[in-house]
């Protein structure tokens, strides 16, 4: 009974966490397609998924094997954390090295002329790519509540920051939208 407790109690947590982060992360759709022009809004649709695509990538299923084997009885918690996060140091070098050659093809061809761009772009991936093995660990740990709130803490802080530059400083452009998305990730990293 004890194991279906704890079981039901972390999907709760880890699910509730993932849906309010979600819904705050919905949230920002109204402001953004208010406030900054059709072009920035689409500019930011093309990073976000250019984002998501290249993290898969950067990640390489780091997580889960963190998890995995931090479970398992024989291995040892910190050596897996600790050599998830080297494997993300070493890979992201590769990684960010050969985005970096091709970034400035794929900015071409999304439309995207700002060269600041690419500096976000790299900051955020490297810094989301860094929690990883901390996400991990509090999920191997068994602290949902913990994992939660930081998913939550995050999307807040990035909703904050988007609404203070864009709505309040009127800076209309996707570059306010990423230094609210720097900004959340670096808290979480």
């Amino acid at each position: 009974f004890q194991n279906l407790k704890t079981l039901f109690s972390h999907v709760l947590f880890y699910g509730l966490g993932q849906i309010v982060s979600r819904a705050i992360a919905f949230l920002l759709v109204p402001v953004l397609t208010n406030f900054i022009t059709p072009e920035e809004y689409g500019k930011w649709g093309v990073i976000q998924t250019l984002m998501g695509i290249v993290q898969v990538f950067i990640a390489c299923g780091m997580g889960p094997a963190i998890v995995r084997y931090s479970s398992a009885q024989n291995f040892n918690k910190s050596a897996a954390f600790s050599g998830g996060v080297l494997w993300i140091l070493l890979f992201n070098g590769a990684a960010f090295s050969a985005l970096y050659f091709a970034l400035p093809a794929i900015a071409e061809w999304a439309g995207i002329t700002s060269p600041h761009l690419a500096y976000f772009f790299f900051g955020i991936l490297f810094l989301d790519s860094l929690s990883v093995p901390a996400l991990a660990y509090l999920q191997a740990s068994q602290k949902p509540i913990l994992y939660a709130g930081l998913g939550v803490l995050q999307a807040s802080v990035q909703c904050a920051v988007v609404v203070y530059l864009v709505v309040f400083r009127h800076q209309t452009n996707i570059q306010a939208v990423l230094a609210a998305t720097l900004a959340a990730s670096f808290l979480q990293a």
